[in-house]
């Protein structure tokens, strides 16, 4: 069975850790989560345009990202 990670991934972006079989390039979200606040206090990237970002998501696919790194946290779970 081929491993899953390797299966679609530009050559050269697999790194071994451990056992583990993991992508080499990878892509924070953070900043795509757009404007939200904290205790009353501006703690996001501000305004974000989704059409972009989805857009930076594609061009860091085809890039060979495979590792995108995101949390509900992020912008209030916008990212």
């Amino acid at each position: 069975m081929s491993n899953p990670v390797e299966s679609d991934a530009v050559p050269g972006t697999i790194r071994t850790v451990g056992q583990w079989q993991v992508p080499a390039l990878g892509a924070g979200t953070w900043a795509l989560g757009g404007p939200w606040d904290f205790a009353g206090a501006p703690a996001g990237w501000g305004d974000v345009d989704d059409e972009v970002s989805i857009a930076a998501i594609r061009a860091a696919y085809e890039g060979g990202v495979r590792l995108f790194d995101t949390a509900d946290a992020y912008g209030c779970g916008h990212a």
